[in-house]
């Protein structure tokens, strides 16, 4: 993240910041920021400090108070212990000092739209990111990731973000398999079971709570990405806006990007991996996405066609497919089968939600791939809105009521 243009004011932290400087730092940079314009932001460079007293901390806080922006950039690893350790880590945005490993010389273990992962250490992993994803995105994949973890959700262990002088990476644990789609396509005679564990995954996340959010919220990010879609009609946009507002807002840990090649396994338990779209919402929008990819993408758009869909996640459409009738027993299991329709048909109107909203998330597409996802998502959304809307609080009901809080 370049940090280097006239909109940013770097305050360079010492070495140390203790009882015996922090008093003289604290009022230096008093007078910078009563004097900064509330456009400029604020950022403290720590790559020189290696110690920090709770001097030092208050005087972290006290900023903080006065620039609720304030960025902490290039911290040392001891000294985000201590911020960690102390909350404020929490209170302020930090991102930790890249970390530098030696060229990667081995083939890829998995690759991705957005990168590869490769092993460095018997257990350790580094997903390197294409040139696509930018600095900021790397860092929110990393923060999201320690995030879930603390809250609970099933995830990988999350540890630095690094480089090999080329590209910038996050380094994992290493998992025992590369994704669920390959256990499953290793032991194909266990489907039914995987299948079961994958749908258990998903409502064990959905009952975990962001309650502080800590997350980002997903409506508000659908919110700014309807802003971005200049190809909507003011009443198009309009009947977006009013559907995000009719879903009801929970606290609920909603992953954004949930199917088999985004899920691995490590001493036997399935784990989320790819914590790039993770945030706080409706589990609705959980169901959206992943009926995007197990049922849609392969019947008529998204990969494109069947043998893309089959090359992205090494399963047949058929077999994708079963996986999200699977995922729909298991969720609902006290739904019978006239609600469990209901529930799908609704999910299908709301893909054209996020269908309209595909040329912004994917936009190197070819302009007729946006064409087709624009049209698709109007016969979806635009034409059956009005039920649609009536349908919300029956569909928000059937989640909270599989997820024991009606």
């Amino acid at each position: 993240m370049d940090t280097r243009n006239e909109q940013n004011k770097i305050l360079l932290f010492p070495e140390r910041l203790d009882a015996a400087n922090s008093p003289k730092y604290l009022e230096q940079y008093m007078k910078i920021v009563d004097a900064l314009p509330k456009d400029t932001a604020l950022i403290g460079d720590l790559s020189e400090t290696n110690y920090l007293s709770s001097s030092g901390l208050r005087l972290v806080l006290t900023i903080a108070k006065k620039r609720p922006d304030l960025r902490l950039i290039h911290v040392l690893p001891k000294v985000y212990d201590v911020l960690d350790m102390t909350g404020l880590a929490k209170k302020v945005r930090v991102e930790r000092q890249i970390i530098k490993i030696d060229p990667i010389t081995t083939e890829p273990i998995a690759c991705g739209s957005n990168g590869e992962v490769y092993v460095i250490e018997n257990d350790i992993i580094v997903k390197m990111f294409s040139d696509k994803t930018t600095e900021e995105e790397i860092y929110e994949e990393w923060r999201n990731a320690k995030i879930a973890l603390t809250l609970g959700v099933p995830s990988a262990i999350c540890y630095s973000i690094v480089t090999d002088g080329e590209r910038l990476g996050i380094m994992f644990e290493r998992m025992e398999t590369t994704s669920l789609a390959s256990l499953i396509y290793a032991d194909y005679d266990n489907f039914d079971d995987y299948a079961q564990r994958f749908a258990a995954l998903l409502k064990e996340m959905h009952e975990i709570c962001d309650p502080l959010h800590e997350l980002h919220s997903v409506q508000e990010a659908f919110t700014a990405l309807i802003e971005k879609a200049e190809y909507l009609s003011n009443e198009e946009r309009e009947k977006m806006n009013a559907f995000l507002e009719a879903v009801p807002e929970r606290d609920n840990v909603v992953h954004g990007d949930f199917h088999p090649n985004n899920i691995g396994e490590v001493f036997g338990e399935l784990i989320l991996l790819d914590m790039a779209e993770i945030g706080y919402g409706n589990p609705v929008f959980d169901f959206i996405a992943s009926y995007y990819d197990l049922v849609l993408s392969g019947a008529t758009v998204g990969k494109e066609h069947p043998e893309v869909t089959k090359r992205f996640f090494g399963l047949e459409v058929a077999e994708l497919a079963k996986l999200w009738n699977i995922l729909m027993a298991q969720y609902f299991a006290d739904a019978d089968d006239e609600k469990k329709q209901f529930f799908q048909e609704t999910i299908n109107w709301m893909l054209g939600f996020k269908l309209l909203l595909f040329p912004v998330l994917h936009p190197n597409h070819p302009n007729e791939t946006h064409e087709r996802w624009i049209r698709l998502g109007k016969e979806r959304f635009i034409d059956h809105f009005e039920e649609l809307m009536q349908r919300i609080p029956e569909i928000d009901q059937m989640i909270a009521g599989a997820l024991g809080n009606h």
